[in-house]
């Protein structure tokens, strides 16, 4: 061999020797470039690598690809990843250097390496993250490195929105709510004024519609209320005066029959007294006159024992009469605040009704607050799993980096919300 053929060898073996370094440069580069996008991005279930597995053979200076294993996969629902030649592995939870290097360890324990292949991991797909709550499109979303969550909002198409009838349903709806909002302060003070009623207390408006006296409705109606526990109280009052006066006057009665019957007893015995005292020396003529007399006592000792006795039953009836008006007002009472507790409740849930309604007229509503009410405000949290792989729930931003299967949660509240919570 002369000299020229040794040169042009050298050539040849330099060439494929630095296509070789380039190479491996290049794969190098191809599983360090995403890693250092991504940081320590650890595998999940669901996504997808690609493989590619080399070998230097020093021998036939040449790199050996194991197209056998150069291919796709993807990670089973447990993590798991099935590759022909190295079997199942545990990829979950491993970055992608690591994973590599399992698998590459895996290879020379399999086949009977002396040394073991280079192995690059490069990630294809990423598993999904997912969106729900009031977005146009919720749903699951291929992952991409950088995502932010008002990103992902956008490959969601946005908060929900429509402009055909929206302005027009939060206008009614507000005005129902704002009428079925008064209606339960009514019933709020109504409430309070039976339960005064019925404990004998003063009547005070309740602190939910106190806080409010600066409006005139509430004022206004709190003053109603007031004026009717004042009238009823005072009609109470009279009937409770009327027979309590009449209960005093019956049973000053009492012993004044009493006496005026005791008075008759004495005159009648003393007249039995005299007629047995002078009965034998007087003729029978003095002595049928005394009996006349005896007999007329007897006659005012049983009127005076029957008055009495109606005095008695009059005083009796005027302590039952008060006892039952007592009675009456009570059940009356009980059965007023039950029936208003009822109404209460009905409102409650028809507001809780006409409240969502409103709330979700006003996500697709391009007004602003109506009437002092600030329109809804998106508010987002997340949910990843944690590193015991149990889910972690945490408030988010719009700027916040999402991860692989994250889930953004989405909802909608008011910026200064309305007193919605009736006090009773």
């Amino acid at each position: 061999m002369n000299g020229s053929d040794r040169t042009e060898r050298a050539r040849e073996r330099l060439g494929r020797a630095c296509a070789v370094v380039l190479l491996l440069a290049g794969l190098l580069l191809a599983a360090r470039e995403p890693a250092a996008a991504e940081g320590e991005y650890r595998l999940g279930p669901e996504d997808k690598i690609r493989l590619k597995v080399f070998e230097w053979r020093a021998s036939q200076d040449e790199v050996f690809g194991w197209e056998a294993l150069n291919d796709e996969y993807s990670l089973g629902a447990a993590g798991e990843l099935s590759l022909p030649l190295v079997g199942s592995v545990q990829a979950a939870g491993a970055t992608r250097d690591q994973l590599a290097k399992l698998i590459s360890e895996r290879l020379a324990q399999n086949m009977g390496l002396g040394r073991a292949p280079s192995v690059a991991v490069e990630i294809v797909a990423y598993r999904p993250f997912f969106i729900v709550g009031p977005v146009e499109t919720p749903g699951a979303y291929p992952y991409r490195p950088g995502l932010t969550l008002l990103k992902a909002l956008s490959l969601a198409g946005g908060l929900k929105t429509s402009e055909d009838g929206g302005a027009r349903a939060v206008i009614s709806g507000l005005g129902d709510l704002d009428v079925l909002l008064l209606q339960r302060d009514e019933v709020v003070a109504k409430l309070a004024r039976l339960r005064a009623e019925m404990s004998g207390a003063d009547f005070e408006a309740p602190p939910g519609l106190a806080a409010r006296k600066g409006d005139a409705a509430v004022a206004r109606l709190i003053a109603q209320e007031q004026a009717i526990f004042a009238a009823r109280q005072e009609a109470f009052s009279t009937q409770m005066a009327a027979l309590e006066q009449l209960r005093t006057n019956l049973q000053t009665e009492v012993p004044a029959q009493a006496a005026l019957l005791d008075n008759v007893k004495a005159q009648a015995d003393s007249l039995r007294d005299e007629v047995a005292t002078i009965g034998k020396v007087v003729t029978g003529r003095e002595v049928r006159d005394l009996e006349r007399q005896i007999t007329a006592l007897e006659g005012q000792r049983l009127q005076g024992e029957t008055s009495l006795l109606r005095a008695q039953q009059e005083v009796s009836r005027a302590e039952i009469a008060i006892i039952e008006l007592r009675s009456q007002r009570t059940q009356s009472l009980a059965g007023e605040i039950r029936d208003t507790q009822g109404q209460f409740d009905q409102l409650e849930r028809r507001i809780d009704t006409a409240t969502s309604l409103v709330e979700d007229a006003e996500i697709s509503s391009p007004l602003d607050g109506e009437a002092g009410r600030p329109r809804l405000r998106p508010l987002y949290s997340i949910v990843r799993a944690g590193a015991d792989g149990q889910p972690v729930e945490f408030e988010a931003e719009e700027t916040t980096q999402i991860e692989p299967g994250d889930a953004i949660k989405v909802e909608l509240r008011r910026g200064q919300p309305v007193n919605l919570s009736g006090e009773i």
